[in-house]
């Protein structure tokens, strides 16, 4: 494989870690919180759309991180 396809590759699994971490981890917290106070589902729910704002927004950064990185050194007088 060349090294276009490996980046490639890298960053679907990337994006795919970053989108699923947080919606697991704020989703069982969410549910753990409900079990806890007993207010099903009402911080399972909050837990969801928590970690599914956080994993887009990682992507976001993700992606202007990469963009970022793939543009040529400027010079000192900014060229």
């Amino acid at each position: 494989m060349d090294r276009g396809t490996l980046r490639a590759l890298a960053l679907a699994a990337e994006i795919g870690f970053v989108i699923a971490v947080p919606i697991v981890v704020f989703s069982y917290l969410g549910s753990w919180a409900d079990r806890q106070l007993g207010t099903e589902p009402l911080f399972l729910l909050i837990g969801v759309l928590l970690g599914m704002f956080t994993g887009f927004y990682s992507i976001y950064q993700l992606i202007t991180f990469r963009r970022n990185d793939d543009q040529p050194p400027k010079g000192r007088d900014g060229r």
